[in-house]
């Protein structure tokens, strides 16, 4: 009897590991992480004390606290609001059909994430521009963030 379980167990564990792969992660939740990225100029988020524009600034690192709230989630599909201590503003991603891949955008960057374990997303972040206009900033940004509240 113990062998006809056993031999079960072996047969049956591929096909439950691949149900699993097929799982649409939940991503709803609180994300925090302190990351450092490079910038161009300044941004809300990033803010350099001479304000100024991508051609006149050296790269330089600015370290800032973010936190993602993911607030809602329609199957491969989340939102939900990103904050730092200057600002706050709305977030869109898209989970690819690897249920790993998070791509996104907020008003002036686009997003290329990556699950990393249940709890732990890796954002990449590329940003330009304000709101499209005046070429005010770039910014690139890769950096682990936990989620606090599942």
């Amino acid at each position: 009897m113990r062998t006809y379980l056993l031999a079960w167990s072996i047969l049956l564990a591929p096909t439950a590991f691949a149900e699993a792969q097929d799982a649409v992660p939940d991503l709803r939740g609180t994300w925090t992480g302190t990351n450092k990225a490079i910038v161009l100029g300044t941004s809300e988020h990033h803010q350099h004390p001479e304000r100024q524009s991508p051609e006149q600034a050296r790269p330089r690192i600015s370290e800032v606290t973010f936190t993602f709230v993911v607030e809602g989630q329609e199957g491969r599909h989340a939102w939900g609001t990103l904050s730092s201590p200057r600002m706050r503003e709305k977030f869109v991603w898209t989970i690819s059909h690897d249920n790993r891949t998070i791509i996104g955008s907020d008003r002036d960057g686009t997003f290329f994430n990556r699950l990393l374990e249940p709890n732990k997303l890796e954002i990449c972040y590329t940003g330009t521009d304000h709101h499209g206009k005046t070429g005010t900033h770039l910014i690139s940004v890769c950096h682990p963030f936990e989620r606090k509240t599942p």
